[in-house]
């Protein structure tokens, strides 16, 4: 797969997510940029880290980022990067002692190391780690695509555990050299074949073409899209995908088809775009019916052979069936209940917010702030009454109860599950967590609250 390489100072938070619906982007900055001086020094500076880590926070809650080279005995820092929502951070080291102990003392997982043709030999097979390779200049010819195929298959052997990263990063000077079609070819090719699609080796190179409508294209630069078009395939006859679509949630909402033209309009665009096979001709969902889809991601199955788009359903009503149903399934389960889960849930409470019916508790608790803060709290109580019975059942009614008076407050409030879903993946990533000892002010609060509801 290609990581596209962005460069702090030059990009816009918004190219940055929209890079990121393809899957992992690559972070780092310019030797001359200022805020990242104060590494190239031994010691340690808490206020410079600080600002850094202030500067990169939002890229972190954009989209899933692999950030560097930083210093591998900077362990403070690189900490604090993976407990502020960095995916990767890049290690550079200039001694093995170094390295290890930041191998040993941080999860292994978190941490790709950098290494170049010079030092990639000293490298044991036991710190079993992701690896990127930087290729900074190459020979002539088609040489420089077989060394580079013949590179990647030794940066793969030698990074050890299965599951780990294996890649390449190229500079620019190097992408230059070879040509927007062949490394496109390359992308795929490395994808496929030297270690199959359980496995792949990838390329990451800030020579990629910009995915904004308002900056013109490069087309000498690479594509996202046909990078991600050139690792997949299809065994159909017709050359189409399986595309599976769901929504913010995960749940599967309908199933369609896709092929390069789909896709590379869907990558460019902010809206899913699939393909019609009754109309030989792309389906820009929405256009006709106004129930569009806005794109989170586009992810490839384990196989590469079937494409998952990530989506959030908009219209009036939002539904992506054309008999009306949000789901393609919502009407065929000869059930009253059409829209079911917390998603089901968090539409109706978005709906009664907007035009309740008349008589309706939802909109009375979106108007008396005080009922609603009282009822989370009896709730809550109640279900830590059903914990201490014991009594299964009773738990999940009171579970249930807690669930629905919580998404009101957060609807109330203009918050939405998605983004509570979006909070609870971020903090998912954090490698350090705080005691979470309870606040005995927020307790004695609650008591007096509850005392006067009595």
């Amino acid at each position: 797969m290609l990581i596209p390489r962005i460069i702090l100072t030059q990009t816009s938070l918004e190219e940055a997510e929209k890079l990121g619906r393809l899957g992992l982007v690559s972070l780092s900055w310019t030797e001359d940029d200022d805020n990242f001086q104060f590494l190239k020094k031994h010691e340690s500076n808490p206020e410079e880290e600080k600002k850094l880590i202030d500067l990169l926070k939002p890229y972190f809650r954009c989209t899933n980022l692999m950030v560097g080279p930083v210093p591998a005995h900077r362990l403070d820092l690189i900490a604090n990067m993976l407990n502020q929502g960095c995916s990767f951070v890049v290690l550079t080291w200039d001694n093995k002692a170094e390295l290890y102990e930041a191998l040993d003392v941080i999860p292994k997982e978190r941490l790709v190391v950098a290494i170049n043709p010079e030092n990639c030999d000293e490298l044991g097979a036991e710190a079993s780690c992701s690896l990127v390779l930087n290729i900074e200049t190459v020979s002539d010819g088609e040489d420089a695509l077989n060394l580079l195929k013949e590179t990647a298959s030794q940066v793969h052997k030698q990074k050890g555990k299965e599951g780990r990263l294996s890649i390449i990063s190229l500079s620019d000077e190097v992408c230059k050299h070879i040509g927007r079609e062949k490394l496109e070819g390359l992308v795929g090719y490395l994808h496929r074949n030297v270690a199959g699609y359980d496995n792949p080796v990838h390329i990451e190179s800030s020579y990629v073409q910009s995915l904004l409508e308002n900056k013109d294209a490069n087309d000498e630069k690479i594509c996202a899209g046909k990078s991600l078009f050139s690792c997949m395939k299809t065994d159909r006859n017709d050359g189409l995908y399986a595309t599976v679509v769901t929504d913010q949630y995960g749940v599967a909402i309908g199933f369609v088809y896709s092929n390069e033209e789909s896709i590379l309009t869907s990558v460019k665009g902010e809206r899913a775009v699939y393909w019609s096979r009754s109309r030989n001709s792309l389906w820009r969902k929405g256009d006709t019916s106004g129930a569009y889809q806005t794109i989170r991601s586009i992810k490839l199955d384990c196989d590469s052979d079937a494409v998952c788009f990530s989506v959030v359903q908009h219209g009036e009503p939002a539904s992506f069936c054309h008999r009306g149903s949000y789901s393609c399934w919502g009407d065929t389960t000869n059930s009253p209940l059409k829209d079911t889960g917390l998603g089901g849930l968090f539409r109706m409470l978005e709906s009664r917010k907007a035009s309740a019916p008349e008589g309706s508790y939802t909109k009375r608790l979106f108007s008396d702030r005080e009922l609603l803060k009282n009822k989370l709290l009896e709730e809550s109580q109640e279900l830590i009454e059903a914990v201490a019975e014991g009594d299964i059942q009773h738990i999940n009614e009171e579970t249930a109860d807690v669930l629905y008076f919580a998404l009101t407050a957060c609807c109330s409030g203009g918050g939405t599950l998605e983004k509570v879903i979006d909070e609870l993946d971020y903090r998912s990533l954090k490698i350090k967590r705080r005691p979470g000892n309870a606040k005995q002010h927020r307790i004695d609060a609650a008591k007096k609250i509850l005392e006067k509801s009595k």
